[in-house]
């Protein structure tokens, strides 16, 4: 039996595929870019020439791969190159003036990033540990059931859904001191949290204003 199902190729799929894979907002550019050469070998468009020879292999097998599983399992695995279409959306960091200054943003405030994150781990392994020590140790009474952390990984795993404050409840302390700890760390999680945001705010609204003012300069004909 055939993993995938193929259809076969007719006049249509054909039109279809070849009209929305070569993308006509590609084609124009690439008659009228002066350096064809560096237009084709740009990181997107070689991308949709990879996403548009799946679609080509699967037109010319057409109904063959239903007869041959191993030829199925071949196109489906070619059909995962269609994930490179998700690279398109490089394209708004290009053209959206937010989401250059959003990435410059982030390269200038590299140091504040890594004390975060620095700040992130220590916590992570702090209230790990300390979930670990609460229930290895028996610090749950009896008639509250087995513990819930019985390796390091699920209080690690823990600790990270609770600093982040997603907390889904599957996995939770027993004990009140257990308990107490669990708020103290989502208490921890928010507050920490808190301290990168505005810092980034302030250079994300520093570099917009530069990068608008010289955008203007530009368009005014100074620049």
């Amino acid at each position: 039996m055939a993993l995938f199902t193929v259809m076969p190729p007719t006049c249509s799929t054909w039109n279809c595929s070849v009209l929305f894979d070569l993308e006509l907002s590609s084609l124009p550019g690439a008659i009228s870019c002066p350096d064809k050469v560096r237009f084709l070998c740009s990181p997107l468009n070689v991308a949709d020439i990879f996403c548009l020879f799946p679609v080509l292999v699967e037109l010319v097998v057409g109904d063959k791969a239903e007869w041959q599983p191993h030829l199925s399992l071949i196109l489906g695995a070619i059909r995962s190159l269609y994930v490179l279409k998700l690279v398109r959306f490089l394209g708004f960091f290009e053209k959206s003036l937010a989401m250059r200054v959003l990435v410059h943003t982030l390269h200038s405030s590299w140091k504040e990033v890594c004390a975060f994150f620095l700040i992130w781990v220590a916590e992570i392994l702090f209230f790990g540990l300390l979930f670990l020590c609460e229930e290895l140790l028996g610090m749950s009474t009896p008639g509250q059931g087995e513990p819930h952390f019985g390796d390091i990984f699920t209080c690690l795993w823990w600790t990270v859904i609770t600093l982040t404050t997603v907390g889904y409840g599957g996995v939770y302390p027993l004990s009140a001191l257990g308990q107490l700890t669990a708020a103290v760390t989502a208490t921890v999680g928010m507050c920490t949290g808190v301290l990168l945001v505005p810092v980034l705010l302030v250079h994300f609204q520093h570099f917009y204003a530069v990068a608008l003012a010289h955008q203007e300069l530009r368009s005014s004909g100074i620049l």
